[in-house]
């Protein structure tokens, strides 16, 4: 997947896209220590949500979640942001 924005164009790798009862979910799972910040959540999640829509997929914003295996929260794409 691709997010394509004037002359930029940033390649999108979810880890996961799960489709339960035609309900589609991109999940991004981070096994390091550290994982990412806040900052770099909110851009990784709102570019997967992006190239999703490019792609026509039909995920919804909130179907779209950044794992921490370090982490018992989940982050999800909280709102759609114009670019």
């Amino acid at each position: 997947m691709k997010y394509i924005h004037a002359n930029v164009t940033v390649s999108v790798f979810p880890d996961l896209l799960i489709d339960e009862e035609g309900e589609k979910t991109l999940i991004k799972l981070d096994f390091t220590q550290a994982g990412a910040t806040d900052e770099q959540i909110e851009i990784m999640l709102q570019l997967m949500y992006e190239a999703a829509v490019a792609e026509d997929l039909g995920i919804k914003p909130k179907n779209v979640i950044y794992i921490n295996a370090r982490s018992d929260q989940p982050h999800r794409c909280s709102k759609i942001k114009k670019t």
